[in-house]
Formats: structure tokens, C-alpha cells, sequence
């Protein structure tokens, strides 16, 4: 069984959906994902957990549960797991923050419970890990999960959404304050101030919309920063659009964009809150760790441009093989997680109370009425 977080495009449900693509997962394991809803608030709700979890526990009969959620649910999930007894438990933290529960004592609280719980510790970074259970020790570290096959093939089979006008630098994720969009324009604000002629595109939709609508035309840049909306795919901007990515979150479990960006040979540009191991590459064109400054990010944008157009040469993308022998492709990612599940099942373990034992335990007691 899979528990992730409500559809969309963030990281949990896109490795989720990587995963269930890899032909040789979904042969190996017969997965049952539930997308668990945020309707489990207040005490009632946590009673209503315990009780969806352990119908689906009885329902499914799973050998693993696989948790792909956030701090709150993580805890509270493993916890009713764990008062079911059921089958181990394995937790996969995607990020490097959580807002909730709120305050240091209550996550510190959730930490522990949830490191108490989880039979296997995964993260995708070791920001991810120290967020999700407190330390380190004892994590395995495996990425996100990427079906760069399937990035690859939407990069031409997907309809580009604008005309190319400019230099254009990218930003893709919700437009919430996390991911911090508002720097880009204010960078692309400063640049176009000193003369250089450039674009920006916005993949991706969220609360914050409406407030860089209101920044970029205030900083008279209205016209040359652009909102998709949410895509089905970013490929065919990263294919057809993009010179440059920019990532300017305030803070990332992994960041999924910039393998993505890397993948297609683009130079990234990307904040101190991107953990190292989101980088799959090395590209000279590429800034690491800027710090959020409007203006340290306007030197980088420039000098990006300058060096991309002087080069005159489009990026060229990594092949298939290269992309396969990474942690962050689906093949090798996902055949790591199959060895980690095999590894479990072979371990000896106390079963849950599910109505296989229910219905050995009813046979052993007519067997012994009859001998009797």
C-alpha cells in the first residue's frame, strides 16, 4: 500500500507517479496508492484515521506500506499503522521543511514518533531526513523519482503553450511563497532596468498568483513575465523556451526541477535552500547556493546571459543511458526501492491481526473442538 498526498504536481505524488510508470515495479508489486485527503483535523478526525486505515489495512492485506506524506500525517499515520499492527512500515520524507505541526517542541515531538515507527527511514536529501526524523542516522538517501523517458517524449508530443520572443528564464512550481517567485521578478525587474532584453515564464499555478501578476506590473515588468498555469508537463518549455531555470526557493526537500532542467542541458541558477543532491550534472554555466538577494541574483541572471548567448549553442540534452545510470531516474531509483522491499519481505516480522490470521486461528479452534 502507498499513501501519498492529494493529486497534483508536487514532489510525493510526481515520485509516486514515476514509480507506478517503471513496467518491472508495478510486475514485481501489486500497489494499491491512497491519495489520503485533508479531512483528518481535530480529534474526530484522527478517529476517523485510525478507522480508514485500518479498513483499508483489512481490505488490502498489503506486506508493506509505503508512506510518501508530510511531517503531520507522516506521524499520524504511522501511529494508527502501528496500533493496527501491521506490516512494516517504510517513510520516504520529500521535504526539508514542514509548517505543520507548528512549533519546535510539537515537530520535534512528530520526529521522534515518527523515526519510532517506521521500520525503513528514506529521504530524499539530507535536509529532507533531518526534517522528517531529526538526524540522519539510520536514513538511506534515495531521490525523488524522474521518468526522464516520459520528460523527454512530452518535450515534442505536448504542444509548446507560447512563441519564444525573447531570452527567456524559466521558474517552475506552485506559485506559493516556498517556492519564491517574487525574487525572480524583482531580478528580472533590475536586469531589464539596466538594458538587457529578457523574458521570464511562470510554470505553474497557486495562491500566489495574483500577487506576481500585481508585482510584475508594478515593477513594469507586466509584459515580459508570463503564467502558464499548470501544465501537464514543463518539457516542452525546458525543450523549446527555456535558456535558463531558476530556482529561487526558499527551501527544497530535493528540487526535482533542476535534475529536470539538467536533464535537457540548461544552465540552472538556483538558491542556498537546494540541497546538493539535487544536481545531477556539472554545467559552467550553472550558479549554486545564491543567496537571496535581489541584486546577487540580477549579477548571476546577467552574466548567464551574456555567457549562454556568446556560446551561440543550444543546450544539448543528456541521453537516455546517461539518464538511466543516475539515483534519480526511475530505473535505477526504483530498482534500489525494490531491493530495499525485498530485503523486508524476507525479513521474519509479527504480522497484523488480518483475516488470513483470523481465519488460521478459526481453523486451529475447530480443529481443536473436533479432537476434543
Amino acid at each position: 500500500m502507498i499513501a501519498t498526498i492529494p493529486a497534483g504536481v508536487g514532489g510525493p505524488q510526481r515520485h509516486v507517479d514515476s514509480l507506478l510508470a517503471a513496467p518491472y515495479f508495478r510486475e514485481k508489486f501489486e500497489c494499491d496508492v491512497w491519495a489520503v485527503p485533508d479531512r483528518y483535523r481535530g480529534p474526530a478526525g484522527k478517529i476517523a484515521l485510525w478507522q480508514d486505515t485500518a479498513n483499508r489495512l483489512s481490505a488490502i492485506e498489503p506486506d508493506i506500506v509505503y508512506l510518501n506524506v508530510d511531517l503531520s500525517l507522516a506521524f499520524w499515520l504511522a501511529l494508527s499503522l502501528r496500533g493496527l499492527r501491521s506490516p512494516p512500515v517504510v517513510v520516504h520524507a520529500h521535504n526539508s521543511a514542514f509548517e505543520s505541526p507548528r512549533g519546535r517542541i510539537a515537530q520535534a515531538v512528530y520526529r521522534l514518533g515518527v523515526r519510532a515507527c517506521a521500520t525503513r527511514r528514506l529521504a530524499v536529501s539530507p535536509e529532507a531526513a533531518h526534517a522528517m526524523f531529526g538526524s540522519g542516522f539510520d536514513v538511506a538517501l534515495l531521490p525523488s523519482l524522474i521518468d526522464f523517458v516520459a520528460l523527454h517524449v512530452a518535450a515534442d508530443a505536448l504542444p509548446v503553450p507560447m512563441p519564444r520572443r525573447r531570452f527567456t528564464f524559466v521558474c517552475v512550481g506552485r506559485l506559493v511563497a516556498q517556492k519564491n517567485q517574487a525574487l525572480a521578478i524583482e531580478a528580472l525587474a533590475r536586469l531589464t532596468a539596466s538594458g538587457f532584453d529578457a523574458d521570464l515564464i511562470l510554470v505553474g499555478d497557486g495562491d500566489d498568483r495574483g500577487t506576481l501578476e500585481a508585482l510584475a506590473v508594478n515593477r513594469g515588468v507586466g509584459d515580459r513575465v508570463r503564467i502558464t498555469g499548470e501544465l501537464a508537463s514543463a518539457a516542452p518549455i525546458y525543450r523549446h523556451l527555456a535558456d535558463a531555470v531558476l530556482v529561487p526557493s526558499r527551501y527544497e526537500g530535493q528540487s526535482r526541477v533542476v535534475a529536470e532542467a539538467q536533464s535537457f542541458g540548461l544552465p540552472v541558477l538556483a538558491s542556498t535552500g537546494i540541497p546538493a543532491s539535487a544536481w545531477i550534472r556539472c554545467n559552467p554555466f550553472d550558479r549554486r547556493d545564491l543567496p537571496l538577494d535581489t541584486r546577487l541574483w540580477e549579477v548571476a541572471m546577467t552574466a548567464v546571459m551574456i555567457a549562454t548567448m556568446a556560446d551561440g549553442r543550444r543546450p544539448t540534452a543528456l541521453t537516455m543511458d546517461q539518464l538511466d545510470a543516475i539515483d534519480h531516474g526511475v530505473v535505477g531509483g526504483s530498482r534500489r526501492l525494490m531491493r530495499l522491499f525485498d530485503d523486508l519481505l524476507a525479513e521474519p516480522r509479527i504480522r497484523y491481526a488480518n483475516r488470513a490470521d483470523r481465519t488460521e486461528s478459526a481453523s486451529q479452534h475447530d480443529e481443536g473442538r473436533n479432537a476434543r
